[in-house]
């Protein structure tokens, strides 16, 4: 009989003797870059859809948000790539576009609809640590768009 378990964490010797152990390292930047814009619907350097810089700049930073968390260790190690899927996913709902004959032009992720998603995505941890995380994604951010803010009264 054959199966197959995906876990987050290596089983014990006794059952790790009669497997195959795969680990999936941290993907690339570039790899994370693609991964997100497909989970955002978007295509890279494509003709017929224009991401204008501001969006461009956001990915970037929720892509260095992503990777400072994870090497976070105040913050438990519970999340994965699963839990940034699913938050890209969400905020994809949130994007507008606007179409004229030539092109789509696909506009920003607010900071509310990302407060959202992390709210959804990644919660599970008290409430200290949740603010850490949001400072995490906020100043990373910030740091490629600095007028990304959230409004204080939001928290």
């Amino acid at each position: 009989v054959a199966f197959v378990a995906v876990a987050n964490k290596s089983f014990d010797a006794a059952n790790a003797n009669r497997m195959i152990c795969i680990y999936r390292s941290l993907p690339s930047r570039e790899d994370q870059h693609i991964l997100a814009y497909g989970c955002l619907g978007l295509k890279i350097d494509n003709q017929q859809q224009r991401v204008n810089d501001r969006l461009k700049k956001i990915i970037n930073g929720l892509c260095q948000g992503y990777r400072r968390l994870l090497s976070t260790q105040s913050i438990p190690q519970i999340y994965h790539d699963r839990d940034f899927i699913y938050m890209l996913r969400q905020l994809r709902f949130e994007l507008t576009t606007t179409t004229d004959e030539q092109e789509t032009h696909v506009d920003g992720i607010t900071p509310l609809s990302l407060l959202h998603a992390l709210e959804e995505n990644f919660n599970g941890i008290s409430k200290e640590k949740f603010e850490e995380l949001l400072q995490i994604f906020f100043k990373a951010v910030k740091e490629e768009c600095p007028d990304f803010r959230l409004p204080p009264n939001q928290r």
